[in-house]
């Protein structure tokens, strides 16, 4: 359990550490959703942004503008001819393990894939081959009645997965404002 939590901690300190970057001027990523296999929300069309980083999310799913910063930085970094592909932690779950995942055996490998940002942080482009995980908590997008549900962050998906990763997603919130508290 230590190992999980070690784990969770380091990807709330990475979110934290990626929303205090400062805005720039750079080039803001295009969100581009695809099809939800949880929850059964469609895409809308394609639009294209091939002279744009693009941001793979699920359909039914809400980032925060912030969650942007860390690729808005890299992008400024990388300069206008790289070609960056990023995706959310939901679409890694979904489309690289499957639905339902097995997200507490998976939550070393996601963490893995979004060490990108602390070269950014550093300064430094990372490789930037495939898709890049954003780290970034997620919301239901929607129409529902329901407040709570729509404004619930979740670490790792906007579809409860179990009582195990909503004690997690609790230590990853409470880690996340304590660090950007600290940065502040």
């Amino acid at each position: 359990m230590s190992r999980l939590l070690d784990t969770v901690d380091r990807m709330a300190r990475r979110e934290a550490a990626a929303h205090t970057l400062p805005a720039s001027p750079a080039t803001l990523p295009h969100l581009r959703a695809v099809d939800c296999p949880w929850c059964g929300e469609q895409a809308p069309p394609p639009t294209d942004a091939s002279d744009r980083p693009i941001v793979t999310v699920l359909a039914c799913e809400w980032l925060a503008p912030r969650a942007l910063l860390a690729a808005a930085a890299l992008a400024k970094l990388a300069g206008p001819t790289t070609e960056l592909r990023f995706r959310s932690r939901a679409t890694w779950l979904t489309y690289a393990v499957g639905v339902p995942p097995d997200v507490i055996e998976q939550l070393d490998r996601l963490e893995s894939t979004e060490r990108w940002v602390d070269d950014v942080l550093a300064g430094t482009v990372p490789d930037t081959t495939g898709q890049l995980t954003l780290p970034a908590v997620t919301r239901r997008t929607g129409s529902s009645n329901d407040l709570t549900t729509l404004l619930a962050a979740n670490f790792l998906t906007p579809h409860r997965t179990s009582a195990q990763v909503d004690r997690l997603n609790s230590r990853y919130l409470e880690t996340r404002l304590r660090t950007v508290a600290e940065r502040l």
